[in-house]
């Protein structure tokens, strides 16, 4: 299978650096540069026919959707954004500062633990769901991204924090 993972049309929260997590916070409205990044991504995955669209439960990602037209994607809520409990609206630079090193060297050690148990157990679920199928395009958030990702290529979600992903990133991945 491959995955095509396409982060969320970017945020007020995201334009601040807040964490959003559960939230149900909708994009700004679209930027000169975002249209033109939104038409050089529709060519790269105009060629491919994907046997299923997916998106979260969530409006960023139901909008960002529709805007690279796809008006019915699948709705799952395995895709929603991991639960940032405490640190939901902060930003995100002050929440790393409260985690620490761990943050990035050992997620499981933090106040969110569980809930990166939570994300690890929706993607393996998802993977599961999907795994017959050929193509399959996904609207995602930064989270389930980053999570499939370090499950796919090293088997767990130690690296989640690791490596940046902007908004209307794709992430292509083979499984």
């Amino acid at each position: 299978m491959k995955l095509y993972l396409v982060r969320h049309l970017p945020t007020a929260w995201n334009v601040e650096g807040k964490l959003q997590g559960t939230q149900d916070i909708p994009i700004l409205p679209l930027t000169e540069e975002t249209t033109q990044k939104i038409k050089t991504n529709k060519l790269m995955l105009s060629p491919i026919s994907f046997d299923s669209v997916h998106a979260s439960e969530k409006k960023r990602t139901i909008q960002t959707a529709m805007e690279y037209g796809y008006s019915n994607p699948e709705i799952s809520p395995l895709l929603n954004e991991m639960n940032f409990g405490p640190f939901e609206g902060t930003l995100k630079n002050e929440a790393i500062q409260q985690m620490g090193k761990d943050f990035l060297e050992n997620p499981f050690q933090t106040v969110l633990s569980d809930h990166y148990r939570d994300l690890e157990k929706n993607i393996r679920s998802f993977l599961e769901l999907h795994r017959n199928k050929n193509n399959v395009l996904v609207f995602g958030h930064g989270s389930f991204i980053r999570g499939t990702k370090c499950l796919i290529e090293h088997g767990d979600l130690m690296k989640i924090n690791s490596f940046p992903l902007s908004n209307n990133e794709i992430v292509v991945l083979s499984f």
